[in-house]
């Protein structure tokens, strides 16, 4: 398995990885885990429980000049199948070498790397990736994983015919608490702070809603929690200061594990203004914690939707404002009602035990141990 940053800095990645990883070393199938160390690697080194975690220093713009050593590090493991988690950078000059020298089976999950808005980003620098190594890579993948059915059509769309492997993320359940009930209300947002999250046009409509519903606004603040992946967190902090939001909107850094949990369940509300999404392990862990949720369609999320977990918005400044003013007027009971579905749809659909048995067939199939495709594999017309 090769995977971005071996820590918490990889953002939901860092979930997606270790967790499926970790569970599989527990059902005797341990994986290869070969990643970027940084500077958070050593206090998550004993987070992963797998037999052989390979942190590779990250050189050069990009972490390009990290390549040859993935490589090398991927032909030490000698693996039966590589699954590829991060489609950009040294990661995929590995594998891709790897893929043409070998041979062996390749699956290649893009985690929302390939829908039109992330491919729009930096564009330059990925259709220089594409030619180099990204497009025949992904030409010749063994197969495609998606996390949902809006990824597996942005695979289509993108030209893949690979067979398509839909799993989603998911999350570990523990027990819930008894939430406090406080007079002021609590919105929280947990991600990375990054343009695509939607954050600067959720500060904009938290003062559009604060002037529209004053006397519903006046009960909530917002917390922000996330690191700050490419500098922007600086003009978000002048931007709540501009608006007049200081007293209303605070930034209180990462949370991960125990403190996360508790900073879900001191929340009264979740939301996720994203203008692209793979499938955000944050929303789940929200419904984990029984919150209800105002997500945009891009989060890939429509069953929350369905059975009544969330509030629909969209990634632009009156609509989060408007929908903040309704979401915020709903009656305690009714949050709650939302939050225990959102909790009931996470427990039935969404257990990490149920996700790490799907990739173990579809490794098993990938490898030639079993004839027939899992289930929720699909092949091209």
């Amino acid at each position: 398995m090769i995977t971005d940053s071996l820590s918490p800095l990889a953002g939901g990645l860092y979930f997606s990885a270790r967790l499926p990883a970790n569970r599989m070393a527990a059902k005797g199938r341990s994986p290869h885990v070969i990643g970027l160390r940084d500077e958070r690697f050593e206090e998550a080194r004993e987070t992963w429980c797998v037999d052989d975690l390979v942190a590779i220093e990250r050189r050069g713009p990009g972490g390009f000049l990290s390549a040859d050593a993935m490589h090398e590090a991927l032909e030490s493991a000698v693996p039966d199948l590589v699954h590829l988690r991060c489609l950009w950078g040294p990661y995929g000059v590995a594998a891709a070498r790897w893929r043409k020298r070998t041979g062996k089976p390749l699956l290649v999950s893009a985690h929302g790397m390939l829908d039109p808005y992330a491919l729009s980003i930096s564009r330059w620098k990925k259709v220089l990736a594409r030619f180099v190594y990204a497009d025949s890579m992904l030409d010749s993948a063994s197969a495609m994983h998606a996390l949902n059915r809006s990824e597996a059509n942005s695979y289509r769309t993108f030209g893949l015919a690979n067979p398509i492997a839909i799993i989603p993320n998911g999350v570990d359940i523990h027990p819930l608490g008894e939430r406090a009930t406080r007079e002021e209300k609590r919105m929280v947002f947990l991600s990375r702070i990054h343009p695509k999250k939607g954050l600067e046009e959720l500060v904009r409509a938290w003062r559009k809603a604060s002037d529209d519903c004053p006397a519903v606004m006046a009960e909530w603040r917002l917390d922000i929690a996330g690191w700050d992946d490419g500098g922007h967190l600086d003009g978000l902090e002048a931007l709540v200061r501009s608006n007049g939001l200081a007293d209303r909107i605070a930034f209180v850094g990462p949370k991960f594990d125990a403190e996360k949990r508790a900073f879900f369940d001191d929340a009264d509300g979740f939301i996720l203004p994203s203008f692209s999404e793979g499938l955000p392990v944050s929303v789940l862990e929200a419904w984990e914690r029984a919150l209800p949720v105002v997500m945009t369609d891009f989060c890939n999320l429509p069953e929350g939707f369905a059975a009544g977990a969330a509030m629909r918005t969209e990634p632009a400044v009156a609509a989060i404002a408007r929908d903040l003013c309704a979401f915020c007027a709903l009656p305690r009971e009714k949050r709650e009602e939302m939050g225990q579905k959102g909790r009931e749809l996470v427990v039935a659909n969404y257990s990490w035990d149920t996700i790490t048995d799907h990739y173990l067939e579809l490794y098993d199939w990938l490898a030639g141990r079993i004839d027939q495709a899992p289930g929720f594999v699909e092949f091209a017309d």
